[in-house]
């Protein structure tokens, strides 16, 4: 689903606007990632993460693209919508190693949902990275 927005910047009457549009990805409804805390969906997640993001520059420069993890579990072909007691009150929690979200891009995490980092961490789920000049000063 792509959206258009307008975003402004400035001070007082100095304003540049510029207009953007969203690419919205859901991890579950289109990637398949699991919703359990037993299952390493470090590899799904990367890969919608880095599909999302090819789909946004696609649109143009200044698309965002949004990477979706919902907190209802796809009860149906139709989905569940977004209400505390349709699939009941347990949170979703997707379990992932490191992950990168580069600029221009927004990672929604449902009000019920987690973010979870994996326990058992490998040097898969969290390479090594060299710390440059910039960072840390």
């Amino acid at each position: 689903m792509a959206r258009f927005l307008l975003f402004c910047s400035g001070f007082f009457s100095l304003f540049r606007c510029h207009l953007t549009t969203e690419v919205e990805c859901d991890v579950v409804r289109q990637y398949g990632v699991a919703q359990n805390p037993s299952t390493d969906s470090t590899a799904a997640i990367r890969a919608a993460i880095l599909d999302c993001r090819k789909r946004a520059l696609e649109k143009g420069p200044n698309t965002r693209a949004i990477v979706l993890f919902p907190d209802t579990n796809p009860c149906d072909s139709t989905g569940c919508p977004l209400q505390e007691d349709v699939c009941g009150e347990e949170s979703i929690v997707y379990v992932t190693g490191s992950i990168n979200v580069t600029s221009n891009m927004t990672l929604r995490i449902a009000p019920r949902a987690t973010l979870m980092g994996i326990a058992k961490a490998t040097l898969y789920h969290y390479p090594l990275v060299v710390q440059y000049a910039a960072y840390g000063d």
